[in-house]
């Protein structure tokens, strides 16, 4: 029977956060405004001194001196207390900061003891977020702060753990309302609600889109340092950024000699690898209220467009409005520890399913979602295995389960399971669209051509470019046909990739440009692919194809990822001459490697790249996913049989692992 349209999406819900403070060991990182959340100063550089944690202005003064940042006016406020503001106004604005504020106030002061006493707390960060919003609710008794509050009072128990709130309320006489046990009761809601939220570093943006030596210099020193740690060792500290762990595997086996100087870190490996270098921003919010759940129907993140500080709501899962307290990656024991430690108990879908407890399908979508976001793919497997054992034409966990055996790099295994779901479910809209997509691109007989190839290589692990395989005429035509199709329909795509987002068009959306891409592919990008990697090009299939737009005045460049392909090419379609920039970064090579237009630069998927920014003009490439498609060996029937048997029920049989380790034994034996 056809599938019904499925519900408008419910938009995602922008809002501030009620209240919230900025973790403690979270201050060496990041100068965030204690009023409005936006990072303090007037330019990103500014974030560098934030390890020397700055009392004042000429303290920040004196440490961008020392990093060599030059400023006009850095642009950051300081209460007396040391609290980092973004502007006056905020300082001023802030009345409940000023009610707890310890910068007026004597050694001896009661506030002051009590920010000592709880300094040292493993719930420090909890007990100053309920000092804020208690502060923020009896300075404004309309405010969301203190609708919040009053709902504690009446429907949470008094914490039990021992915190001086007569000390803070001696030194803070307007919570004599609230009283030692309000406080206990705002405490016991904030240790059950609160979420910690994370917001990329403006160093990030900052660093990728840098062409000044000097700046480049100042945020390559800054990346080296140490985890703002109190280690006084000789040793230098280790990097463990994702660019200098694939830097260290490539060369493992490599020798130097004891007085040979250590390799300087380029610019391009900092910037490539941006997101993990710099640390990001980390608060402590609360929000609406919400009730736990292990696999939540939303998730609530910061919002990254904005100065202040927003939260994003988003319902990823249908069911009843949940968002989850805890870790969701976490194994059942974790979070059950976890949540006990938060005085919460759960009884969730996802903790019934894993206790074996019979769970309706909606819920088990939920579960399954949950698990998919996360990486967890066993868990999603069972999850959909379990709503096939109910109705074995399910599309939604038929494709569910296609989906998760792409993500989990067996891409032969999706295209069977495609197959079976488009018969047993032939009018799910998402099937049918993925196997439409599937069918779109060629497979089987290719050209016999050869192709001149430079091989890259260092530490073993290699990349092949070629300047000759696509004809610039053929390059030409190829954007021509991108634009028109993206003039004619909604533009440009930025959604299309969730991990590293891509201003693209998919190829196989234009009816014109696929067919071109399809006889490149039987002509010329197969037996390229094909004789470089050893891979037989009638068995190569495609996974993704896309027409990417780099600007320089938008989106310049790709941060530090992996694809999930067996085989990544990216084709450049215009001339070298109409931009500047640009490549694909591997940090495995310390190098960006680019050719001239009709080139092709093919590399192992799993090989972490970036794309190099383009500083000025236009480029346009074409990215495709490949894989050899093994259908007929032996390794992934039999492989398939195995996965068969450990998605196709309500979950895992207990031996599970059992059966597959005896099953690889077994060929092995063979």
């Amino acid at each position: 029977m056809p599938y019904p349209p499925p519900p408008p999406a419910e938009p995602t819900k922008t809002t501030p956060p009620i209240a919230f403070v900025q973790r403690l060991r979270n201050r060496a990182a990041c100068l965030c405004c204690a009023r409005c959340g936006a990072f303090a100063g007037n330019d990103a550089l500014v974030q560098c001194a934030a390890p020397s944690i700055p009392r004042d202005g000429a303290s920040l003064a004196d440490a961008l001196k020392e990093l060599k940042i030059k400023h006009r006016s850095h642009g950051v406020v300081f209460c007396g207390c040391g609290a980092v503001f973004c502007s006056e106004a905020c300082l001023d604005d802030d009345e409940a900061h000023a009610l707890h504020c310890c910068g007026p106030r004597a050694e001896g002061d009661p506030v002051v003891a009590f920010r000592a006493s709880i300094c040292g707390l493993p719930y420090a960060d909890e007990v100053l977020l309920a000092v804020a919003v208690a502060c923020a609710a009896v300075n404004d008794s309309e405010s969301e702060a203190a609708a919040w509050v009053e709902f504690a009072l009446s429907a949470f128990d008094a914490s039990s753990e021992d915190i001086p709130w007569a000390k803070l309320i001696e030194g803070v006489p307007a919570l004599e309302s609230l009283g030692v046990e309000g406080l206990k009761r705002v405490y016991g809601r904030v240790r059950e609600e609160a979420l910690s939220i994370t917001r990329e570093s403006p160093l990030v943006a900052r660093c990728r889109a840098c062409t000044d030596a000097k700046d480049q210099s100042i945020l390559v020193e800054f990346a080296r340092q140490d985890d703002y740690d109190e280690d006084e060792s000789d040793e230098p500290p280790e990097d463990t950024s994702r660019a200098a762990l694939a830097v260290a595997a490539a060369f493992a086996d490599e020798t130097s000699s004891s007085d040979e100087e250590a390799t300087e870190e380029s610019f391009a490996s900092v910037a490539a690898d941006a997101e993990a270098r710099f640390e990001p921003l980390e608060v402590l919010v609360l929000s609406e209220a919400r009730p736990h759940a292990c696999a939540p129907t939303y998730t609530l993140s910061a919002n990254s467009k904005s100065a202040p500080l927003t939260l994003l709501e988003k319902r990823v899962a249908p069911g009843p409005a949940t968002l989850s307290r805890v870790d969701t990656v976490l194994e059942r024991e974790d979070r059950l520890e976890w949540l006990k430690m938060k005085g919460l108990e759960c009884d969730c879908s996802r903790c019934r399913f894993e206790n074996g407890e019979s769970v309706s399908s909606t819920l088990l979508r939920a579960v399954a979602a949950c698990a998919e976001r996360d990486g967890r793919f066993e868990d999603a497997l069972r999850a959909h295995g379990a709503v096939l054992a109910e109705d074995p034409s399910d599309g939604d966990a038929l494709y569910g389960r296609a989906r998760v055996h792409g993500w989990s790099d067996k891409w032969g295994i999706e295209r069977r399971l495609l197959e079976e779901a488009i018969a047993l479910a032939p009018d799910h809209p998402d099937i049918r669209k993925a196997v439409n997509t599937r069918d779109a691109y060629h497979a089987g007989a290719c050209s016999s051509r050869t192709f001149g190839f430079e091989t890259i290589s260092r530490g073993g692990v290699s990349v092949w470019s070629s300047n000759s395989v696509v004809s610039s005429e053929a390059c030409a035509t190829a954007i021509e046909l991108a634009e028109a199709h993206a003039s004619a329909t909604d533009g440009w795509t930025t959604a299309r990739h969730f991990a590293v987002p891509t201003t693209d068009l998919p190829v196989h959306a234009s009816p014109d440009l696929l067919k071109w891409f399809n006889a490149c592919l039987k002509d010329a990008i197969f037996p390229a692919v094909a004789q470089v990697t050893g891979a037989s090009s009638e068995k190569l299939r495609v996974i993704d194809a896309f027409v990417v737009r780099y600007d320089a005045s938008k989106q310049k460049a790709l941060p530090l990822h992996s694809d999930q392909s067996e085989y990544s090419i990216t084709l450049p379609l215009n001339d070298r001459s109409q931009y500047e920039g640009g490549g694909t970064y591997f940090a495995a090579l310390d190098e960006a490697v680019n050719c001239d237009t009709g080139g092709l630069v093919v590399f192992p998927g799993a090989l972490y790249h970036a794309g190099a920014p383009t500083t000025k003009g236009r480029r346009y490439v074409i990215v495709a996913f490949l894989f050899e498609d093994r259908d007929q060996d032996e390794l992934e029937r039999r492989l398939d049989g195995a996965d068969r048997k450990l998605d196709g029920g309500a979950g895992f049989a207990d031996d599970s692992e059992d059966d597959l380790s005896r099953l690889l034994a077994n060929m092995n034996d063979q």
